[in-house]
């Protein structure tokens, strides 16, 4: 039976992103054991870190390091969809401002700010997982 283990985030909302991973990604978790850790003991409540989880998972279960330069920001809902999250753009201005230059979030219905971050946007989970 492989064990679940998460610290600083709700385990039941790493349940929900490991089911969604393998439901509508094909990604085998149930075979491994997963823990999820925040750093310097911080408590993630914020939705729009899902995205990021869930490629960190991913990372973990492929064997690949995810590009530092890149940030993912959205929450992910029960069928793979990404979803938008609040004040996306302060997020996105503070994400160049620390360095990044990439970033990875859900289809925007509102315009986004100027920023020399190159902004790839998704529907679902499922279609960044392809690439």
């Amino acid at each position: 039976m492989p064990q679940r283990t998460a610290t600083g985030i709700d385990h039941r909302r790493m349940n929900l992103l490991l089911a969604v991973l393998e439901k509508k990604c094909g990604k085998p978790f149930s075979f491994h054991d997963v823990f999820v850790k925040t750093a310097a003991g911080l408590r993630l409540d914020e939705p729009a870190a899902d995205l990021g989880i869930c490629m960190a998972l991913n990372s973990s279960l492929e064997d690949k390091p995810m590009d530092k330069h890149t940030i993912y920001i959205g929450e992910v809902g029960l069928g793979g969809e990404l979803r938008s999250v609040q004040r996306i753009g302060e997020r996105l201005k503070e994400a160049e401002r620390l360095g990044f230059q990439k970033a990875i979030i859900p289809k925007a219905k509102e315009a986004l700010p100027r920023t020399i971050l190159k902004i790839n946007q998704f529907k679902q989970i499922q279609d960044l997982l392809n690439l």
